[in-house]
């Protein structure tokens, strides 16, 4: 963990400046490209404005609450009742595996798929410019938290997911394809766009 605070500090130090070098590696390294320092992350957010010890404290929690409420409104949008609804945002947030990487991108990223799962989720009901834009969002939220692993492993469960539900929309109702496919990918597309600014020099180091 202290690494990843270790990138938070340099980054504060050198705001409004974004640094482009980290000279404490080696011989220095590039330090915008390096996914793992999230400058851009909202999760880095509290770090640059509150008090430094104390910004870790909410960083966990604002992840927390993120998976937590995402996975809640995900699970009412697929018919849950309330407290089946509660009771799977809880259990996902707290997972094992989500409180223990709570300090490292890993979770950044991971909080945010139930959300990219609720924004396909509504742009295979309603494959409009609304639905499109929200997706876009999330897929480029989850880029810029900072993890390029699970960004591939929340990429691919969207997809299975988006190909799930439109295979079940088609059957229920024989609705389209053309609308759908054209939204999500350009959703998916739109995101990247969006998060350019982290992915193209990660992608050129």
């Amino acid at each position: 963990p202290a690494q990843m605070q270790l990138f938070a500090l340099y980054a504060r130090e050198r705001l409004p400046d974004i640094p482009l070098w980290n000279p404490h590696i080696v011989a220095g390294r590039p330090f915008l490209a390096n996914a793992q320092s999230a400058v851009f992350s909202p999760y880095s957010l509290p770090a640059y404005v509150l008090p430094f010890w104390t910004s870790l404290g909410w960083i966990a929690v604002m992840k927390v609450w993120v998976a937590a409420f995402g996975t809640f409104l995900l699970a009412r949008a697929l018919g849950m009742r309330f407290g089946g609804a509660l009771l799977a945002g809880v259990v996902y947030a707290f997972s094992l595996w989500m409180v223990a990487w709570v300090t490292y991108p890993h979770m950044a990223v991971w909080s945010l798929i139930p959300w990219m799962l609720l924004a396909t989720d509504r742009l295979v009901r309603r494959p409009d410019l609304l639905s499109g834009a929200g997706l876009a969002v999330a897929v480029a939220l989850q880029f810029l938290c900072g993890h390029p692993e699970s960004s591939f492993h929340a990429l691919v469960v969207t997809v299975l997911f988006f190909a799930l539900r439109l295979a079940r929309s088609r059957r229920a109702r024989s609705a389209p394809l053309l609308p759908p496919l054209l939204a999500f990918f350009g959703a998916a597309v739109g995101g990247a766009l969006l998060a350019a600014l982290t992915l193209v020099p990660f992608t050129e180091l």
